[in-house]
Order: C-alpha cells, then structure tokens, then sequence
C-alpha cells in the first residue's frame, strides 16, 4: 500500500475498508505525462488524485487546437468519465508546477466495483466535483482576453506553492498562461505589466509573484469570478 488513507483528501465519505482498498490499487507517479496523457493524445483510462502541484488540461479538437485549459492542483480529482466507454484520446496535459499523482487504473477500480459498491459513491462524487469545474471553466470562455488572463493568474495562484515571503509563486509560463486561456502572449504581457504596475504582482525568470493576492482576488470577482471549491 502506497499510503495512509488519511494522507488523502477523499471526495465523500468512504468506509476505512474502501478507502483501504482503493489504496491497495494505487500507484504513483510525478509526472503527469506518464498516465497516458502526453502533448497531443490520451489514452487515459483510470482515476488521478492530485497530491501537490500545478497543470491543466484541455480538449483537442480535430485540427489538434485546444480549447480554453482546466486547471488543476493539489486534492483535484479527474478521470470518472475515463471508467467506461467516454474517449479520451483528445484530451492534452501539462504540468505547470512539479506534480505528485495517485493513480487509480480503470481495470482495476471496475473489478473492485463489482465486489464493493461502495466504489460507485466515490466515482459519483468525483464526477459532481469535476462538473463543477467544467461549468467554471465553460463560463470564462466568452470574456474578453484580459479578464480570461486575470482569472486564470488567480486561479492558477489558489493552487500555486508560496515562495520565501509566504507569497504564491505561479510557475507558468506566458506562453501556458495564454495556452490556458486561448490568449496571445503579447496579451498575457501586457495584462501582467498592468497588474505589476499596481503592484499586485511581481515577476522573474523563475515565476510570477504574487505580492497581493487578496487585491488580485477581488479584481477578479468584480468582474464575476466565482472559483470552485
């Protein structure tokens, strides 16, 4: 077993014989790409539990464009949609920020399904906390590029790991950033001078500082955003 059910954030309650028992079918990687998503197609099939870090996901249409990225980050849930017929192979992921995932193979959680049903309650609270976020995410698509850049910096900050001041250090880069949000780089430049000049935000080489997320985070919901808890 790979570890204590209580180091993980369950989406519901579960039995400690269930929780065990999923664990007992976990594996473990750190790199995002190794569950069978990499850059351009996906054959993901199974359940990824996010333990620390940052990345995002989107949806290839059939010129391999993507469309406006999910984030996600530590205690997300994805994948009860891969546990059946729902295909996959158009979904593309990217890590922003070094990642630990549990893995859960689809194989194997369908066998533990048919002995304990007690599996179906979890992979339903998985999908009603991912719909959530679908429905976020679908709602920023018709903004204006500038406010799809400031919700994404805010969001991607909620998930961000803080650096020595305690501040969200945000390692994406522009070019994710308007991967992300379906936004020119020059755009993303030109939103994070704006905010840098009000001292919201700093930036180096290494990653976005955010010096004052609670005023980032208020510019944000006055203009709607509503993040996903």
């Amino acid at each position: 077993m790979l570890h204590h059910h209580n180091d993980i954030n369950w989406p519901c309650e579960l039995s400690i014989e269930t929780k065990q028992q999923l664990l007992s079918i976990a594996s473990t990687t750190s790199n995002i790409s190794q569950l069978g998503i990499p850059p351009y197609s996906s054959t993901f099939k199974g359940i990824a539990y996010v333990k620390k870090g940052v990345g995002y996901l989107s949806m290839l249409n059939y010129e391999f464009n993507s469309s406006y990225g999910l984030i996600i980050g530590k205690n997300d849930w994805i994948g009860a949609v891969s546990i059946g017929d729902f295909d996959t192979s158009m979904a593309k992921a990217e890590e922003v920020e070094a990642m630990d995932i549990v893995f859960f193979e689809q194989q194997k959680v369908e066998l533990l399904a048919k002995k304990n049903h007690e599996i179906y309650q979890w992979l339903f609270a998985i999908t009603k906390a991912f719909s959530k976020k679908w429905a976020n995410h679908l709602s920023y698509q018709n903004c204006n590029s500038a406010l799809r850049v400031l919700y994404t910096l805010t969001e991607v900050a909620t998930y961000s790991s803080l650096d020595q001041n305690g501040n969200p250090c945000i390692k994406a880069s522009q070019k994710q950033i308007g991967d992300i949000c379906i936004v020119s780089r020059s755009r993303v430049n030109e939103t994070i001078q704006k905010y840098k000049r009000l001292t919201y935000i700093d930036s180096t080489r290494e990653c976005i500082h955010v010096l004052n997320f609670d005023a980032l985070f208020l510019e944000a919901k006055s203009y709607g955003f509503e993040p996903i808890t």
